[in-house]
């Protein structure tokens, strides 16, 4: 079994959005990792927490979150789904597999 926590924090200290002009922010993005069995994982992050504010224009960055499954039955083949959310956008859904070919 393994636990991982992964965090950072971010100031941005230039960012220029054009017809807004240049502001500064602070943003947290952190995660964590979860593998109870050596062929299964499972994870959930986010990002923009707290909800940062862009100062000049009084407008805030949307925090976004993510949980995703990932189950390798055999080492030949590796499977994820992924679930995303951000703001009042739609939940998005993505799945993979990977299949290693010798």
């Amino acid at each position: 079994m393994c636990l991982v926590f992964l965090s950072r924090i971010s100031a941005s200290l230039a960012l220029k959005i054009k017809n807004y002009g240049q502001t500064n922010f602070f943003s947290v993005d952190s995660g964590i990792l979860f593998r109870p069995k050596e062929n299964f994982r499972f994870g959930f992050s986010g990002k923009n927490l707290p909800r940062p504010q862009i100062a000049k224009t009084g407008e805030f960055l949307e925090p976004s979150f993510r949980f995703g499954l990932a189950f390798q039955p055999v080492k030949e083949f590796f499977a994820t789904l992924d679930f995303q959310k951000e703001g009042q956008k739609k939940l998005i859904i993505r799945s993979g597999q990977e299949i290693k070919i010798n």
